[in-house]
């Protein structure tokens, strides 16, 4: 499963993906300079709406096309990357 963070412009999209890279499920939403708040949540969701944990997501990656500067570049960032560092412990565990 694939767990795929899309920021375009003001436009957030959270898609879990199959082993076949179909999407099973997506939620989109605009950012009102709330993604702190926000992003973390809708991953829970996201995942619980479609019964799955965060252990079975196998690869998680992002797509942000706002610039480098912004705090939704860099918090869109720092939350995946956080994620896949907690993925990447719990398998050497």
């Amino acid at each position: 499963m694939k767990l795929r963070l899309v920021i375009e412009k003001s436009n957030v999209t959270i898609s879990l993906y199959n082993k076949n890279d179909q999407v099973i499920d997506s939620s989109t939403w605009r950012d009102d300079r709330n993604l702190l708040e926000k992003l973390l949540p809708e991953i829970d969701a996201l995942l619980n709406k479609n019964g799955a944990q965060i252990d079975e997501v196998d690869e998680i990656d992002y797509s942000i096309d706002v610039p480098e500067s912004y705090s939704t570049y860099r918090i869109g960032k720092a939350v995946m990357e956080t994620l896949k560092f907690v993925k990447s412990q719990a398998e050497v565990s």
